[in-house]
């Protein structure tokens, strides 16, 4: 990859540098359901969508997974933080996602709070640029860490998922080694 951006950068670029705050308050306790840090993070992505200009909205629902094959659901009740960018002309959205919970062993700065902080980021880039013509949904899921439940909740619960024609969720695997794409959609073996 290229080196990272510092925060000089035009204002339309990526910039590590200016992302970094971010990622210093959002990993500066564990973020794991039920802790101060949690409520803490959450409430800091509605003060800075905020800040950009978005409305952002707070999505609480109970939600309820059982990936396949496994022999157990997971349940629980998240709140995730959603935002609207609309587009000039749009013809379906585009969702960025990234899980601002942690689990319950650190701050979780790889996991997610790196992805958090980047996609705050790069709101704040697209929105220098040009408007884009469909719209773009950010979407901080909460309870990922307890089996997907934020996600779940948003595709399962809210109007706007009806109108994804794009998902992209940033995600860590592991805490080290190459950034790689591990999945596009089903069917995604070619």
């Amino acid at each position: 990859p290229p080196p990272p951006a510092p925060a000089t950068a035009p204002p339309t670029e990526f910039s590590a540098e200016r992302a970094m705050p971010h990622l210093n308050v959002i990993a500066a306790s564990s973020r794991a359901i039920g802790m101060p840090g949690h409520d803490a993070t959450r409430d800091y992505l509605v003060e800075q969508l905020t800040l950009m200009g978005l409305q952002p909205e707070l999505q609480t629902a109970s939600a309820l997974v059982r990936f396949e094959g496994a022999d157990a659901f997971s349940a629980g009740m998240v709140t995730n933080v959603i935002a609207r960018l609309p587009g000039t002309a749009s013809t379906g959205a585009v969702v960025l996602n990234a899980h601002y919970d942690g689990g319950s062993t650190g701050p979780a700065a790889g996991d997610n709070g790196a992805a958090v902080a980047a996609t705050l980021e790069i709101i704040r880039a697209i929105q220098a640029g040009p408007a884009l013509a469909n719209d773009l949904i950010v979407v901080f899921s909460d309870g990922e860490e307890n089996g997907d439940l934020g996600a779940a909740a948003f595709n399962q619960d809210h109007a706007w998922a009806n109108e994804v024609r794009l998902a992209i969720n940033f995600e860590a695997q592991g805490s080290g080694g190459p950034v790689i794409l591990y999945a596009t959609s089903d069917e995604n073996g070619w």
